[in-house]
């Protein structure tokens, strides 16, 4: 048995926003060989779950860059979390810059109310979207901080964000954002969770990549294939 992990965005789901009649064929073949299928993505779970419960013969989700790790037949995750006061700083920062960022937990997404112009950018999820005058405000804890922005903005913030936040880690994603994450958070760390879970060896996992997000996974895995 092999645990065999594929990006889900642009990799399997395509831009349309649905998998063709090929990719599921491909993955009832990988199942019936008696292998598991992780997905992985940046994606919030509540945007993930709605996908694969469409997708006949997933096993378990990597979400949020990692910091969300769940199998499909246990509703209790492993996370990767953080409290608001590990980011009061790099918050201000951002707001100082009048950066577009907003605060990640599993059931919320928080907008400081300086911010509240943005809202509309995050109406369309179906993730409830709370303005907060104080970010201490939060209590939950944190899966990641994310930050939108151009390619040219977010080129510049990682590097300065980097030296801000030294005990999180800053990972850019390929659609216009960074988050700011948990030093545990990673794709990676979650395919060797799920590798113990299933009792699957390093040496039998494979992973399907297309973005410098995932070089984690593509050093974890015995075999790691990128994909332009």
């Amino acid at each position: 048995m092999k645990l065999i992990s594929f990006n889900l965005d642009e990799t399997l789901h395509s831009s349309e926003g649905d998998f063709t009649e090929y990719t599921t064929e491909v993955l009832k073949a990988i199942k019936e060989a008696g292998h598991k299928i992780v997905l992985t993505t940046e994606r919030h779970p509540l945007l993930t779950l709605p996908i694969v419960n469409n997708l006949e013969g997933c096993d378990a989700i990597v979400c949020a860059n990692g910091a969300y790790i769940r199998t499909l037949d246990n509703p209790i995750p492993v996370t990767a979390t953080y409290s608001i006061f590990n980011v009061m700083g790099v918050s201000q920062f951002l707001l100082e810059l009048g950066c577009k960022f907003v605060v990640v937990t599993e059931k919320t997404m928080y907008l400081h109310a300086l911010l509240a112009k943005h809202r509309e950018y995050f109406q369309h999820l179906p993730i409830s979207i709370k303005l907060v005058s104080s970010l201490q405000e939060i209590q939950e804890p944190i899966l990641k901080t994310s930050v939108i922005g151009t390619e040219y903005e977010l080129m510049e913030l990682e590097d300065m964000l980097t030296s801000v936040v030294r005990e999180l880690s800053v990972v850019r994603n390929r659609e216009g954002s960074l988050d700011i994450l948990h030093p545990n958070a990673s794709k990676g760390r979650g395919l060797a969770i799920l590798g113990d879970y299933y009792s699957i060896n390093r040496s039998d996992i494979i992973t399907l990549r297309d973005y410098y997000n995932y070089m984690d996974l593509l050093a974890y895995a015995q075999v790691g294939v990128a994909s332009k």
